[in-house]
């Protein structure tokens, strides 16, 4: 989803950014579990195992230190 910026052109969408942010996520948590496992990445999302459906965090600092963590696995990878 697009919006016209004020100098003409066409701006996307926060949606849209913030889906792509969460497709970028993702692909990197996918990476690592093929790498590693899925429990590594389970134990970085949720370190303390109290995540569920109706109890998560909603705390942007939270998502930004698994996506740090997350960056700094895939590196050690290589």
């Amino acid at each position: 989803m697009v919006y016209p910026a004020p100098d003409g052109e066409f701006s996307e969408s926060i949606r849209c950014k913030v889906f792509a942010e969460a497709m970028n996520d993702m692909r990197a948590m996918e990476l690592l579990r093929t790498i590693a496992c899925s429990e590594e990445v389970a134990r970085i999302i949720d370190p303390d195992s109290s995540i569920t459906l109706s109890h998560f965090s909603y705390e942007p600092d939270h998502y930004r230190s698994v996506i740090n963590q997350l960056a700094l696995r895939l590196m050690k990878s290589n």
